[in-house]
């Protein structure tokens, strides 16, 4: 029985990554979809043989620390699990609240970027089970479980390129959907995020405090927001949001400068964080 290697549990978070870049943010609960396009499930072992293999896939400890580390990066948007049903892999995305568009919106955005990750995680399936005709479903769910777009991933799913075209500034990047999206879905009551284009290459990521301090307020919120903007950790929890920007700008090298500020404006701390902040 061939093992779960570090290349197949990168590909589940590539895949999660993807999703976010296609749009999935923007979705709400809606009616169940499917994909007219893609093959039966696979009919070369009994139901029960494939999903005891496919079980075996999902309880793998590289693929198990994979969902762990998606569900503590997504927490916010998703609830992310895996489950062998009639003899398909199922990689569920359970929105953890109800968002704003409508399932036929999920589907076109989903439909509309690159599937070359859904492809690959398929084959390392494939791979493992020894199943040709080895079957992924990425099931988009609303909070309370109920199915909005199921879309399947066969041996016979074309490999398709995003149909939008690559974006050439920050400034276009910034008026895409998932982007905004991603954006308003992170603010809350006690802070506004925000993004603006500084120049082609350069993005502001700004954290607005919703509140204004005293001068000495002022003075030790200095030190202590430079002190979390400087930890390892904050960084690391940018990773996403700076990977999925800099993947949109092919010919660039993103710079992202991460601004705290409070209402009225006054700079508390920033950091400008490139590639080289992730190695």
């Amino acid at each position: 029985m061939k093992h779960l290697n570090s290349k197949t549990a990168a590909v589940a978070a590539l895949l999660a990554l993807v999703l976010v870049l296609t749009g999935a943010l923007t979705a709400c609960g809606g009616g169940k979809t499917t994909d007219p396009t893609t093959a039966p499930a696979a009919t070369q072992a009994s139901t029960d043989d494939l999903n005891a293999k496919i079980e075996k896939f999902i309880n793998e400890q590289d693929t198990v620390d994979a969902v762990k580390e998606l569900n503590e990066q997504y927490a916010s948007l998703y609830d992310i699990s895996m489950k062998a049903e009639d003899g398909k892999l199922v990689y569920e995305f359970r929105f953890v609240e109800g968002l704003k568009s409508s399932a036929e919106e999920l589907k076109a955005n989903v439909e509309a970027g690159s599937n070359e990750a859904y492809i690959n995680f398929r084959n390392a399936l494939s791979e493992y089970t020894g199943n040709d005709d080895a079957v992924v479903v990425l099931r988009y769910s609303d909070h309370d479980g109920n199915t909005i777009y199921d879309y399947e991933v066969t041996k016979d799913t074309q490999l398709k390129e995003a149909a939008s075209e690559d974006y050439e500034t920050v400034e276009e990047v910034l008026e895409s959907t998932a982007i905004l999206s991603e954006l308003e879905e992170q603010s809350n009551e006690q802070t506004r995020i925000t993004a603006r284009a500084e120049s082609d290459d350069t993005l502001a990521l700004v954290y607005q405090l919703q509140d204004t301090y005293s001068d000495s307020q002022i003075e030790a919120l200095k030190t202590e927001e430079q002190k979390y903007l400087d930890n390892e950790d904050t960084i690391a929890n940018l990773e996403t949001m700076y990977t999925a920007i800099n993947l949109m700008l092919p010919s660039k090298e993103l710079k992202m400068r991460v601004v705290i500020e409070d209402l009225n404006g006054t700079l508390l701390a920033e950091r400008t964080v490139t590639s080289e902040d992730f190695k």
